[in-house]
């Protein structure tokens, strides 16, 4: 709940940087002294802004909107090791899984519109 409780106060075209800011502060490898319960509130906020986002955005093939995605995806590149084994925390794990179905889906549906 109070992960969707951010998204009602940003503007939609300021939630792509907010959510590559966030996906940024995560780590960048695993270490023992991470605390999955933070990664998982980090994670939420950007999956409940990404969704709200998407299902704002009305233009399917934007030069911005393309750059912002880019920007998201770079982040989400980055922390790819939230979706591996070498994450032993499987909820976030499968939120991170998550967060990558909603990009991928997004560009499904603008590859889709565009043909």
């Amino acid at each position: 709940m109070a992960a969707q409780a951010l998204v009602p106060f940003l503007m939609v075209q300021d939630i792509p940087q907010t959510a590559a800011n966030l996906l940024r502060s995560l780590p960048d490898t695993n270490d023992s002294t991470i605390r999955q319960n933070h990664i998982h509130g980090v994670l939420l906020q950007v999956s409940y802004m990404l969704q709200s986002f998407f299902e704002a955005k009305h233009i399917t093939n934007s030069q911005q909107l393309q750059q912002e995605i880019g920007d998201i995806s770079h982040s989400l590149k980055a922390r790819l090791w939230l979706a591996r084994r070498q994450n032993p925390c499987l909820v976030t794990r499968a939120t991170f899984t998550d967060i990558l179905n909603i990009v991928v889906g997004h560009l499904g549906t603008v590859r889709d519109r565009g043909t």
